[in-house]
């Protein structure tokens, strides 16, 4: 990703709002090779997310062996809000109590009084600290609230009877869409499009949807430049081998590819939005 392409991305209001709270999701690979993800105050200076632990921290020897990072930071409300962050971490050991150690825990509500008393026991716990400085170098902010009704026009075809496929105007026609077709007795998939992708047909992005039989799960395929893609299922799902029906041809889909709809309806949201792979969604590889 370009570096005026990342910057475009953190200057947007969405972004800039979700840059000024207090907690982060960070995300590294342990040295024995596992995923690691942990939660850590941050801030952010205008260029870079500086986060800050104590020196013996374990997550420090992880991140001298390997410092690709990346971030995650979110909203707990509907609709969601997440901006992703990837880079690359720097560490940088400290005399003392970094300045924005403090700054990070200024919104937490506390009195004066209480404010010197908790940096008094903070300066007496730790003599230095390491900043985790990550300066961003790809970053999307998934912001449904502010997009959805500029780029949410899907257009769905699932009936054979109907050449023209549904347009969907907006989110709340999707999820009514999604729930008609999960109620319905007989199990059919739909194709989704973005309305600015149909301009030039063939769209870059094809996603699929598949739903019925009055059941709360489903499955999802995709195509895009990479390959053709299912939803993956976790490990422990109990469905069993499913077929669903598109524009009278069965399409067959393994027991592992079966998701919430709940999930599904996510997803569709997200590539309304983004137009590409949703990432809500785990995906395997069909072809």
């Amino acid at each position: 990703m370009e570096h005026n392409d990342v910057i475009e991305v953190l200057n947007r209001p969405g972004s800039q709002e979700l840059l000024a709270r207090d907690i982060t999701r960070l995300a590294y690979v342990a040295k024995d090779g596992t995923p690691r993800t942990v939660p850590i105050a941050f801030t952010w200076n205008g260029s870079e997310i500086v986060m800050c632990t104590s020196t013996n921290a374990p997550k420090l020897h992880s991140l001298r062996a390997n410092p690709a990072v990346a971030l995650t930071v979110d909203v707990e409300v509907h609709p969601p809000k997440i901006l992703l962050i990837r880079g690359r971490a720097e560490l940088d050991v400290v005399d003392g109590i970094p300045e924005e150690y403090l700054r990070m825990n200024g919104s937490y509500a506390m009195s004066p009084a209480q404010r010197v008393e908790w940096e008094a026991e903070v300066r007496s716990l730790y003599q230095g600290m390491v900043r985790i400085v990550v300066t961003p170098t790809w970053a999307k902010l998934i912001d449904f609230q502010e997009e959805h009704a500029v780029t949410a026009v899907l257009h769905a075809w699932y009936d054979v009877r109907d050449e023209d496929g549904e347009v969907l105007d907006g989110a709340e026609a999707t999820d009514e869409l999604l729930t008609r077709l999960a109620a319905q007795p007989g199990a059919v998939m739909v194709a989704l499009f973005r309305a600015t992708d149909l301009e030039n047909y063939p769209p870059p992005i094809e996603l699929f949807v598949g739903l019925g039989g009055g059941l709360d799960v489903g499955v999802m395929q995709c195509g895009d430049d990479d390959g053709v893609w299912a939803s993956r299922a976790p490990e422990n799902s109990e469905w069993e081998a499913v077929s669903y029906s598109y524009m009278g041809v069965g399409h067959d889909f393994p027991n592992n590819t079966v998701i919430p709809l709940v999930q599904i309806r996510a997803a569709v949201h997200e590539f309304a939005v983004t137009g590409m792979r949703p990432e809500t969604v785990a995906w395997q590889r069909l072809r």
